[in-house]
This record gives C-alpha cells, sequence and structure tokens, in this order.
C-alpha cells in the first residue's frame, strides 16, 4: 500500500509542508510504477500487488474497489486502540473522532453509531470541481485525509493533479486488462 505524503504546514495548515510530494511528482511516480505493474503481468495476472491499481481493476471490471480512497463514502472499517478505543479510520486516531470504547460500548453499536456515520459522510460531499470531473467515478475525491487536512481549492484532494494525470495514462490500459480476462474467461482470445 502506497501512502503519500502530504501533511499540513505547522506554520500554515492552509498549506502542504514542504516536504509534502506533489500533485504532479505523484502522477508522475503513479504512471512509472503502473508501466512496472503492467511488466510483471503473467498470464493476465499481476505477480506483484499494488493494492491501489488492483482497487482500481476491480472497479473497471465492474466489482467494488478493495481500497477505501476509491469508495463514495469512508466506514469500510474500525481501527481499535490497545486501551480500547474505537476510531473510524487510521489517519483519524485523534480525541475528535474517538467512537467510543469496547470496554464499554458494544462493538456493533460503535460501527453503527450516528459518529461513524457522519464520518464516512464526509468523503461523500465533493466539492464543485469534483462534482464535474470527468474521473469523479473512480477518484470519489481521494482520501478524506488529503481533502479535510490539506485544504486546497475548496476541499479538493491534495492529490487531485497526481489522478488528473494518472488515470488518463491508465485507463486504456485498465480497460484492455478487463476486456483480455472477460474474453479469456469466454474461451475466446
Amino acid at each position: 500500500q502506497f501512502i503519500p505524503c502530504v501533511e499540513a504546514d505547522r506554520q500554515d495548515l492552509a498549506r502542504a509542508a514542504p516536504f509534502s510530494v506533489s500533485g504532479v511528482k505523484y502522477g508522475d511516480f503513479l504512471c512509472k510504477l503502473f508501466n512496472l505493474w503492467l511488466a510483471d503481468f503473467s498470464d493476465g495476472k499481476p505477480t506483484t500487488s499494488i493494492r491501489f491499481f488492483e482497487a482500481l481493476l476491480f472497479k473497471y471490471a465492474g466489482f467494488p474497489p478493495t481500497e477505501c480512497t476509491l469508495l463514495e463514502e469512508c466506514a469500510s472499517y474500525l481501527v481499535v486502540e490497545h486501551t480500547g478505543d474505537v476510531y473510524p479510520c487510521d489517519f483519524f486516531v485523534e480525541p475528535g473522532w474517538r467512537l467510543g470504547n469496547l470496554l464499554e460500548t458494544p462493538l456493533d453499536a460503535l460501527q453503527n453509531s450516528s459518529r461513524k456515520m457522519e464520518f464516512g459522510q464526509l468523503k461523500a460531499k465533493l466539492p464543485q470541481d469534483c462534482l464535474n470531473c470527468e474521473w469523479k467515478e473512480l477518484c470519489r475525491g481521494g482520501c478524506t485525509k488529503d481533502r479535510l487536512r490539506d485544504p486546497m481549492s475548496e476541499g479538493r484532494n491534495h492529490f487531485c493533479e497526481a489522478y488528473r494525470i494518472f488515470f488518463p495514462y491508465a485507463d486504456k490500459h485498465l480497460r484492455y486488462l478487463v476486456d483480455m480476462q472477460k474474453r479469456k474467461s469466454r474461451g475466446i482470445s
């Protein structure tokens, strides 16, 4: 799993810290890595697992993506700390998003809590740029942590530019891989 480095600048929380990777650099990285991933295919399957690319492949094939970044809403899992404290995401283990404690509240109650649902719906609230984007169905605004912590234009994801570089680049390849797999499953070469 690749988690691109982006954090808010401690001096100006509305900007990315100087060491944060830029959207262009991350987009270029994704394209280069994607080429390596494609070159590593054997008999129509990747021999090296790269979660983001596999999740995209699932999505292109019409299945739910296996990575929360590509989902319409967050809330697919919980984080349980050693103290029993429960949070909606490993990027949001902070007092404001503490859902409760397993020693006091059953897990299913925390999983179905209104606070957990509220967290999940944060991701679904997209800025206008995202709503009009041709890649909205793939991107879904990216990871919430990259939207809320680094407020680019009106909450747009810090890596929006990366995705606008990568998705058009990978699109034809992903379509081809899905088509090839469908043809193979039907016995067509």
